[in-house]
């Protein structure tokens, strides 16, 4: 349980400004390469016909 610690450490550091939410900096990038993305997609599209293997190639 180190949240807690680290939370009133940070308060009693910053104050007011501790409660402050902060924006990630990956906000809305995509966490994985487009060709995986569109392997993906082309999947949930057409489905896996005959439950086979799925793999990238």
């Amino acid at each position: 349980m180190r949240t807690l610690p680290r939370l009133v450490k940070k308060w009693e550091e910053q104050g007011l400004a501790a409660l402050e939410t902060t924006k990630r900096a990956d906000k809305g990038k995509h966490r994985i390469d487009a060709q995986w993305q569109k392997f993906i997609i082309n999947t949930y599209k057409e489905g896996n016909k005959g439950s086979k293997r799925i793999t990238l190639q």
